[in-house]
């Protein structure tokens, strides 16, 4: 079993075993989480797999709970087996870090710039990033961000004079083969908006019509 949801303490993928060397007297196969190798505090995922599906699905976002295995037990025509195959479940958690991004677009409620992260230590099962603005951290009204981001580019560019509208957060997904993650790490959408003001004229060409002077203003902040 290979974890393919890259959530912290949730399980997506195939489980897939072998058959017996000989199986001529199995009917069926049942697949359980389990706390132990032996199947103690077992809790059914798949029952009843007849002989030849040697796979059973666990489906993304299943919480992995207590459970440290995944245990297979083959059934007889008179009874189950006693000792299980098993594995040992090992949980992905595959989140970007340290998310940055600078607004170099100095209009107010517009922004533009560079989003940039850390990838995850653990990058084996991703496959790309998706990056979102939304109005919170969990997602509200996300809006995606240009297409998705293939693993090693760590940086997306933000067009410039994309509104802010209600949004106040960005979000990166990493995804797998399976499916984008839950949660996103996620950081503040900060407008950076720098104008100047007071702009005054004091004109000094006495003609009508004509200009001609020194033009004052007030740096942005002041």
């Amino acid at each position: 079993f290979q974890d393919l949801d890259l959530d912290a303490a949730e399980l997506g993928g195939e489980v897939i075993w072998s058959d017996a060397t000989d199986f001529s007297r199995v009917l069926d196969y049942s697949v359980y989480w389990a706390t132990s190798y032996l199947g103690a505090g077992r809790v059914l995922l798949a029952q009843s797999l007849p002989v030849g599906t040697n796979n059973a699905t666990v489906q993304a976002d299943t919480d992995k709970s207590v459970f440290t295995h995944l245990v297979v037990y083959s059934r007889s025509s008179i009874e189950e087996q006693s000792t299980p195959s098993f594995h040992i479940l090992a949980d992905v958690d595959s989140s970007v870090s340290a998310i940055t991004f600078s607004d170099l677009d100095l209009d107010p409620a517009e922004v533009g710039g560079t989003i940039s992260w850390t990838p995850p230590a653990d990058v084996s099962q991703v496959v790309d990033y998706m990056v979102y603005l939304s109005v919170d951290s969990a997602g509200l009204g996300r809006s995606q961000v240009g297409a998705e981001i293939a693993l090693g580019t760590n940086n997306l560019g933000l067009p410039a004079e994309t509104a802010e509208g209600s949004f106040q957060r960005l979000l990166v997904y990493t995804r797998s083969s399976l499916v984008e993650q839950t949660t996103a790490a996620n950081a503040l959408l900060v407008d950076d908006s720098e104008s100047v003001a007071l702009a005054v004229m004091d004109d000094k060409d006495l003609d009508a019509g004509e200009l001609g002077g020194t033009i004052f203003w007030s740096p942005p902040g002041s």
